[in-house]
């Protein structure tokens, strides 16, 4: 072999294991981009803080929501039921909430396979008693689909909250432990589909919830891994998964380019 091709394949060699670091490197930094840009996404999404706390109901939109969740009382008009005690409260004690918040004029609704119009949809809303509907609001508890019982259960998230009562009026003597665990109350839909408040956006309300609680110490790293995200059961796109498959298929495409790095560096070295 000539001085000349010695150089040659060895400037090859340097060539490709340059090239393999190169991948491996820019993989990093995609990987560390693409986090940041979920980071990002996930932040712009939350749309449960103080902040953005809607002041005002909307009459119409709790109009609708009695409707269709059944949750009047008969020969009271004065009087609702929460979705979650399913006891008679003030009809000014039991508060029509928007889970995807109105404020966001149906900003980020995209994110779930759901569009603008969707925001005043009832399934777009829940009727909780204050308390509840104040803790959903800036993420101290959450709901989670079960579907061993096809429902939508509250998980209490903040232990300060255990042992407050739920009821202003204190009608009723239950505390956020005593409904932790419990589902809400809706009727099913026609031919018994769910026809329950959005799994999809309350999945990502968990979501956030949970990390907030991790934020604040409320749950430790080990019980935030136990959490189990059912948000896909709702047949919704999942942003954040969304963002982790598309970093793994660029991981794949990495891999391969890796590979057929490795069996040039063999084939060279066989001959």
């Amino acid at each position: 072999m000539t001085l000349f091709a010695t150089g040659a394949r060895a400037a090859s060699r340097a060539g490709k294991k340059a090239s393999k670091t190169f991948e491996k490197t820019t993989g990093t930094i995609l990987g560390f981009l693409a986090k940041s840009a979920r980071e990002a996404r996930l932040e712009k999404l939350d749309c449960w803080t103080e902040g953005k706390r809607t002041k005002f109901e909307q009459t119409a939109f709790k109009d609708s929501l009695v409707q269709h969740y059944q949750r009047g009382v008969p020969g009271n008009t004065s009087h609702l039921k929460c979705m979650l005690l399913d006891k008679p409260l003030p009809r000014d004690q039991v508060r029509a909430a928007h889970i995807w918040k109105f404020c966001t004029q149906g900003e980020g609704l995209g994110a779930f396979g759901l569009v603008k119009t969707d925001l005043t949809n009832p399934r777009n809303g829940m009727l909780l008693c204050t308390a509840i509907e104040e803790a959903f609001d800036i993420k101290r508890v959450c709901f989670i689909y079960d579907p061993m019982q096809q429902a939508l259960i509250l998980h209490v998230l903040d232990p300060d909250l255990l042992n407050k009562r739920v009821d202003p009026t204190g009608t009723h003597p239950e505390t956020f432990a005593d409904l932790h665990g419990k589902p809400l109350h809706f009727p099913a839909g026609a031919n018994n589909t769910f026809a329950g408040p959005y799994r999809r956006i309350l999945g990502f309300h968990a979501r956030v919830s949970f990390e907030r609680a991790v934020r604040a110490k409320w749950i430790t790293e080990a019980q935030y891994q136990q959490f189990q995200d059912y948000l896909t059961r709702s047949g919704g796109p999942d942003p954040e998964r969304e963002m982790e498959d598309a970093l793994d298929e660029l991981q794949k495409l990495l891999d391969v380019i890796d590979d057929k790095d490795e069996d040039g560096d063999d084939s060279d070295d066989d001959d």
